[in-house]
């Protein structure tokens, strides 16, 4: 017969010996895929549809004789939209350059014409002028009341 205190201690180390044994097989059983995991199915993040402008909408761009402004004009609103972003994007002798601006449009009207440096300012009001500028994009989107949003994009090669 052992004594007491080897009964306690044997009861002990064979409960430690049965919870490694145990982990060991769930371990084993979760890495082999015979417990079943939930499934997650992505959901995607919806992304508003754009429809093109119609051909009634038209963009020009026009540089201005200083060479460091151009002059952006759209026609052909019609009154149909509350509010426009844009962005103008073009090529530099230093890399890509761009402008970006959004702003609201008045009931009833018909045209915007926006003036925009081609150059980087800071804010302390010193402004560098890109040079080499050419191959410009515009891409302008438009709302209305309804949420709808429509789209323009147009190359310039030559302004």
């Amino acid at each position: 017969m052992l004594p007491k205190f080897m009964n306690k201690n044997l009861l002990i180390g064979g409960g430690i010996v049965v919870l490694i044994l145990s982990g060991f097989f769930v371990f084993r059983m979760i890495s082999s895929g015979e417990i079943a995991e939930e499934e997650i199915t992505p959901t995607p993040t919806p992304t508003p549809a754009y429809q093109e402008v119609d051909d009634s909408v038209e963009a020009e761009i026009t540089m201005q004789p200083n060479g460091k402004n151009v002059d952006i004009t759209i026609t052909g609103l019609d009154g149909r939209f509350e509010s426009m972003e844009y962005e103008l994007s073009y090529d530099t002798d230093k890399g890509p350059k761009g402008v970006i601006g959004k702003m609201p449009l008045k009931a009833g009207q018909d045209s915007v014409e926006r003036e925009e440096r081609l150059g980087t300012c800071s804010t302390g009001g010193k402004c560098t002028d890109h040079t080499g500028v050419e191959n410009f994009k515009l891409v302008v989107k438009f709302y209305t009341a309804d949420d709808e949003v429509f789209i323009l994009e147009k190359d310039f090669e030559e302004v």
